[in-house]
């Protein structure tokens, strides 16, 4: 079973597992550069981002954030057939780890080294990931609704690249009672902390593909 390490830091150069907000590859062009022209966005494509997925982990909307109020992170289940599909960075560099640490300036977060990431065209790598910390027992808001477009921006941006990544990316997404939430590229049904329902559903073009703030 992949291994993991909690770390004081994140040494660098690396490759940085993300699998959030931070899978949308025009909020992570826009963080680092401040272009998210779709040129700006291949380029990274091309050299700096890449699909991939972790095994024994579980995505949880169970932490908290001012900005967005209800936020994903990750719970460990040591359970092979538990895959968390999102997308990897490489990272070069202090500012560039700065400036995606900007986007949970707001949250406690945990660091962690991963031994085993692993990519589409077979290959794999070591890693870290951001873990926001779990927030127990806190009334919490739910996730507004650019986070939920920013997550829905990734699974489709990346199933036009991976046959099935949008399946696999919704597949493992956990409500805050540890119920799998409803979801399609552009609608999410959500507990909140009250066991109460809600639907979030974000701004999308009529196709449905490209969901916009």
């Amino acid at each position: 079973m992949t291994k993991i390490t909690k770390v004081e830091k994140i040494e660098l150069p690396t490759y940085l597992y993300v699998y959030d907000i931070l899978c949308d590859p025009f909020l992570i062009s826009w963080i680092l550069h401040e272009d998210n022209s779709s040129r700006t966005v291949q380029k990274l494509v091309d050299s700096k981002i890449w699909p991939a997925y972790i095994i024994g982990f579980r995505r949880i909307f169970k932490a908290y954030s001012k900005k967005f109020g209800l936020i994903l992170t990750l719970e460990y289940t040591g359970s092979r057939v538990d895959e968390v599909w999102g997308m990897v960075i490489e990272i070069d560099n202090e500012d560039e780890l700065s400036k995606i640490l900007k986007l949970y300036e707001d949250t406690e977060l945990e660091y962690y080294h991963i031994d085993d990431i692993y990519y589409t065209d077979g290959s794999v790598s070591e890693g870290y990931f951001i873990k926001p910390r779990e927030i127990e027992g806190m009334n919490m808001e739910l996730p507004h609704c650019i986070y939920i477009s920013k997550i829905c921006n990734a699974a489709n941006f990346w199933d036009r690249r991976v046959r099935g990544y949008k399946w696999k990316f919704f597949k493992n997404i956990y409500n805050i009672d540890g119920i799998p939430i409803l979801a399609t590229s552009c609608r999410c049904v959500l507990t909140d902390y009250k066991g109460e329902i809600h639907e979030i559903q974000c701004n999308c073009e009529p196709d449905g593909l490209i969901c916009k703030i």
